[in-house]
């Protein structure tokens, strides 16, 4: 999640259902200013403590536990992906996720901000939604290598007498 300015307003996820919730900037309430999890009433807003700056992206992971009774929501803001689990998060308990949940992006803002949301990853575990993500130096350095042995391979070929 990315915006280009902070101003009044809200930004994040809502997911929709027999229970609300809402993963994001709230706009207002005691979380204003941070990212947090709620159950899209800013009064019951947990605040990842995390401050939500302009021009930032922000890694939002969120762990839904279905329970008897009210679920439990665990927001992780920049998770370290590949790696196991992260531990602590804030955690939201308060509604029910019933059925097949639905997601929406909200951005309620003037028009002049915008914001953006990269990707939308639903898995049964952490490393299906953080998997390992080679750095771009790093792919670039493997493509190198590679093309670098190819060609040797292929200078190694012609240059052999028959």
């Amino acid at each position: 999640m990315r915006q280009n300015a902070t101003s009044f307003g809200y930004t994040g996820m809502v997911i929709p259902g027999d229970g609300l919730y809402f993963i994001g900037e709230p706009g207002s309430g005691p979380g204003d200013g941070t990212l947090v999890i709620s159950g899209g009433n800013d009064a019951t807003a947990v605040s990842s403590g995390v401050p939500f700056e302009a021009n930032r992206d922000y890694f939002l992971v969120a762990h839904f536990q279905r329970l008897p009774g009210n679920d439990l929501a665990t927001l992780f803001v920049n998770p370290v992906p590949g790696t196991e689990p992260p531990a602590g998060g804030v955690t939201y308990s308060g509604n029910d996720l019933l059925g097949l949940p639905n997601f929406s992006f909200n951005v309620v803002h003037p028009q002049t901000i915008t914001a953006s949301f990269d990707e939308l990853r639903v898995g049964a575990t952490y490393a299906e939604v953080a998997p390992v993500v080679p750095e771009p130096a790093t792919s670039v350095a493997c493509l190198v290598a590679l093309s670098i042995l190819v060609l040797r391979r292929r200078a190694g070929v012609t240059a052999r007498p028959r």
